[in-house]
């Protein structure tokens, strides 16, 4: 993997620099502005930008959005001192496929970055490693505020999936109210206020399985932030209204006359 690091303490960078190359690793670049990794990943072809979340005077999502604009295929994994579930979610939403602890083994972030570069979604809130992590349950005290029910366990599964309100409905052979009802349900016992956010804190707490990588596409393209469709520029109405034609009586003549007749 061509890796690209990106964090404002540089003794931190150093280390885990050295720790990446002393496995091995190719660790194009270290920089500690936001503005200069989102550069940086398309000038050096990188597969992987690992980000922190906090920066005294940038905005780590903002170049995430960058970096997935104009970096191709790099992939972003987030690295944060805390394991807040709205900051895990709006990680999410920006495009970010990946999130770790920075106190997590060097072995796990390394794991979670080899994950996501092979086109996985991953949630590390965990520091221990990947294959002896306590997996919190259902009805684990410390995931959730109040155990779920079957039927809002189902719906969180569907979720992870990339499912919205109306598909769950059906699949579930329920009213969409009653289905939207659930989520608002799950959202509440997870301590989290969007569905990202209850996505987020499924996968890094073990709540339901990973969703196969055939569906990673979808999850990424429901999390990601969708834009407002713009209204037409007045230039642009302008220029269209000066194609319409009208006759003596003041009706439009259709397209095809109008090319008749200029031919």
């Amino acid at each position: 993997m061509r890796i690209l690091l990106c964090d404002d303490h540089r003794l931190f960078i150093d280390a885990l620099t050295a720790s990446l190359q002393s496995r091995g690793e190719e660790v194009v670049a270290s920089v500690v502005e936001p503005q200069d990794a989102a550069r940086l990943a398309v000038e050096l072809d990188v597969d992987i930008c690992l980000m922190d979340a906090h920066f005294p005077g940038g905005d780590s999502f903002a170049a995430v959005r960058q970096i997935l604009d104009a970096a191709g295929d790099t992939r972003v994994v987030i690295l944060s001192a805390d394991n807040d579930r709205d900051m895990i979610s709006t990680a999410l939403a920006c495009g970010a496929t990946g999130f770790v602890l920075k106190r997590a083994s060097i072995e796990v972030i390394l794991e979670v970055m080899q994950r996501v570069h092979a086109g996985e979604l991953v949630v590390r809130a965990g520091g221990g490693p990947a294959h002896g992590s306590r997996q919190a349950g259902p009805g684990d005290p410390d995931a959730l505020i109040e155990p779920l029910t079957a039927r809002e366990q189902e719906v969180l599964a569907k979720l992870v999936l990339g499912q919205n309100t109306e598909v769950i409905a059906l699949a579930m052979g329920i009213r969409t109210s009653t289905a939207r009802t659930h989520i608002q349900n799950v959202m509440s016992k997870l301590g989290v206020h969007t569905k990202v956010g209850a996505v987020a804190f499924a996968v890094g707490n073990g709540l339901v399985p990973l969703c196969p990588p055939d569906l990673q596409d979808a999850i990424r393209a429901a999390t990601r932030p969708q834009l407002e469709a713009r209204p037409p520029s007045p230039q642009r109405t302008a220029v269209a209204a000066s194609r319409v034609r009208t006759d003596r009586l003041g009706r439009r003549v259709p397209a095809q006359l109008r090319d008749r007749a200029a031919s």
